[in-house]
Formats: structure tokens, C-alpha cells, sequence
């Protein structure tokens, strides 16, 4: 079963594919390594890019967006679940957590 640094090797091969059709190949250097303005550039055009396909195709990209979230975060409490069986939880993951939990479950009108 892939863990989520595999699954990151994985987005970043869709941006480095990305950014070779748009002019943004330059910006990788490594396998996952990008810097953070660069990625939020080319990870939020592919996001982008990625609605406009929705449509096209018919799918609500709503819905779309609300399933990576969903298996974003069943993934992200896996990976917490391994780390807390193994003692290795790091002290700020709850927290931050917890933030991320609360804007996605906002921003896409969950509860409400």
C-alpha cells in the first residue's frame, strides 16, 4: 500500500508533466522537492486545469474536489493512526490537523 510521500512522488509527476506544456518545467528540481511558491503556482493551475476537465467531461467538479479532500484526509489520519502506534506522533500534527480539518469542512460547506 502506497504511503502518502509516494502519494506526493505521484502529484508531483502530474505537475512536472504540467509544467512541461506551460513553460513551468524549470521549477523541479527533484522528486517531491519544489519550492513552496512554485508549487502553489503550478499545483494551483493544475488543480485549475483539472476543474476545466471536470466540466468538459460532466462531472461536477464539486464533487470532485470534496473526493480528494475526503481521501486526503482519511490519508493523513492513517498516516497518524502508523505514527501513533509506533510512538513517533509528532506533537503538532493534532493541532494542525484539527486547522485543516476545520478550513476544508468551511470552505466546502460541510454542516451547513
Amino acid at each position: 500500500m502506497p504511503d502518502n510521500e509516494e502519494r506526493a512522488s505521484w502529484a508531483a509527476v502530474a505537475c512536472r508533466a504540467m509544467g512541461a506544456q506551460t513553460g513551468q518545467g524549470g521549477y523541479f528540481d527533484g522528486v517531491t522537492a519544489i519550492q513552496p511558491e512554485l508549487l502553489r503556482e503550478v499545483g494551483g493551475d493544475l488543480i485549475g486545469n483539472l476543474l476545466h476537465l471536470a466540466i468538459l467531461n460532466g462531472c461536477d467538479p464539486r464533487e470532485m474536489l470534496m473526493s480528494g479532500v475526503e481521501h486526503f484526509m482519511y490519508e493523513l489520519r492513517e498516516e497518524n493512526e502508523e505514527a501513533e502506534e509506533e510512538g513517533r506522533l509528532i506533537g503538532e500534527f493534532q493541532e494542525n490537523f484539527r486547522e485543516l480539518e476545520t478550513f476544508l469542512e468551511l470552505e466546502a460547506g460541510v454542516g451547513k
